[in-house]
């Protein structure tokens, strides 16, 4: 069922005594009442990322004829838009007036900061039209961020000079985001 109507309104006043005034000009509108759609063409992140480098693959359209307007991401530290609010709906892109957005996009670098180190960053999109009708789709996708570097615990007292190899040394090697993938000493 389409959702573009075309209305005419035309007006003329009455008074108390039963005059009525002239019609006026007659004048049209269009109506949408269809919300965009969002396409979720974006895998969840399974692996850590150090950097706002990625492009993200969530498409956007309109049917309803008045075009898409904007869209924003929201992210949030569970599933469904539960645990605490890392970022609240900001937009990625306004002023789009287009039928169809598909490009890959980015993160707002706002967002991308605020978001917690570790796998728990849950992205929301919402997508707007010009008649500010709008969809959002809850868990479009993950961001597991790794910004923090391991850490290197030193256990041992000083074990002043030592003439000979073969002295143990207590040394830990620890990242408690992405994992450990070596370790080095000299």
């Amino acid at each position: 069922a389409r959702s573009i109507y075309v209305r005419l309104i035309r007006s003329r006043a009455k008074d108390l005594a039963g005059n009525y005034s002239a019609w006026a000009a007659t004048r049209s509108f269009r109506v949408d009442l269809t919300n965009p759609g969002v396409t979720d063409l974006q895998a969840d992140t399974t692996y850590f990322l150090t950097a706002n480098l990625e492009s993200y693959n969530v498409d956007f359209t309109d049917a309803g004829g008045s075009k898409l307007s904007y869209f924003q991401v929201k992210a949030t530290s569970g599933a469904a838009q539960s645990g605490a609010l890392i970022a609240e709906w900001m937009t990625v892109q306004s002023a789009l007036d287009t039928n169809s957005f598909t490009a890959n996009w980015s993160l707002p670098s706002s967002v991308w900061d605020d978001l917690y180190s570790g796998p728990t960053n849950y992205i929301s999109v919402r997508a707007f039209d010009a008649a500010n009708n709008s969809f959002s789709l809850t868990d479009a996708f993950t961001v597991w961020k790794d910004t923090k570097a391991p850490t290197v615990l030193d256990n041992q007292a000083e074990p002043g000079w030592v003439n000979a190899a073969g002295t143990p040394y207590n040394v830990d090697f620890r990242d408690l985001e992405s994992g450990l993938a070596t370790a080095q000493y000299r």
